[in-house]
């Protein structure tokens, strides 16, 4: 084993770069079993917090698959589908946790500026998005395009309540960069969990209501913990 002790401020991502180069240089092998958390721990001289943000993020790429009751197994990358290039995207200065911080940053003033001018029509349409929602969960049968499409049309709605054009290109944008394969992917890996879709509708529904109600203030705070719930969601599933 040559792991090396990590001492940078990104210390989950210098962890995500070692284990990325031993992977593929066949120091770990495919099939191979993780240490033990508190081995890794030891290893590389972090805390263990630190220590499951990289391997929670690890799992997220599809480089390390974790078996309940079993451990943590390196994954076959000759099979995997996610190509080198993006997997470098996700180890270099700009890293992809970056967009949340962006959405968080965007959407959270986006939502109190459409709580201040929202008109009844586009408060009717997102709270249409809100009942295919309820009717997703209720039912089932909805396939994980047509959740993340609901969810996506939420956001631009509000972004559009903002009569901001500035606000709502960036939105685009940030649309545009979620449809990636490696965002897509872990959308729809939660978009699996019935849990997360609960408590997603219920933020969803809190953040709809603060502007229904004209609350700027509710309406930037509900944003805000929603998307850190999909943080959170992202790093511990």
């Amino acid at each position: 084993m040559k792991l090396m002790p990590i001492q940078t401020k990104k210390a989950y991502m210098e962890i995500i770069d070692q284990f990325k180069i031993l992977i593929k240089e066949g120091v770990f092998k495919p099939g191979e079993k993780l240490p033990s958390e508190r081995e890794l721990v030891e290893q590389l001289n972090v805390s263990r917090p630190t220590l499951r943000e990289a391997l929670s993020a690890l799992e997220i790429i599809g480089l390390v698959e974790s078996k309940p009751g079993e451990g943590r197994f390196v994954m076959d990358i000759s099979k995997f589908t996610i190509s080198d290039q993006l997997i470098k995207r996700f180890l270099d200065d700009s890293e992809p946790f970056e967009l949340l911080e962006a959405r968080i940053t965007i959407e959270t003033g986006t939502a109190s500026i459409a709580a201040k001018k929202a008109e009844n029509d586009e408060i009717i349409a997102l709270e249409q998005e809100i009942k295919k929602m309820e009717e997703f969960l209720q039912r089932g049968g909805a396939s994980i395009e047509e959740r993340l499409e609901v969810d996506a049309k939420f956001h631009f709605i509000i972004a559009e309540m903002s009569r901001n054009k500035f606000l709502i290109k960036v939105m685009e944008q940030i649309s545009y960069l979620l449809k990636d394969e490696f965002w897509s992917n872990q959308r729809r890996h939660l978009n699996l969990n019935k849990k997360a879709q609960e408590r997603y509708l219920l933020e969803h529904r809190n953040i709809f209501r603060a502007i229904k109600d004209g609350d700027p203030e509710k309406a930037g705070k509900y944003m805000q913990e929603h998307l850190f719930t999909v943080w959170r969601d992202l790093l511990t599933r």
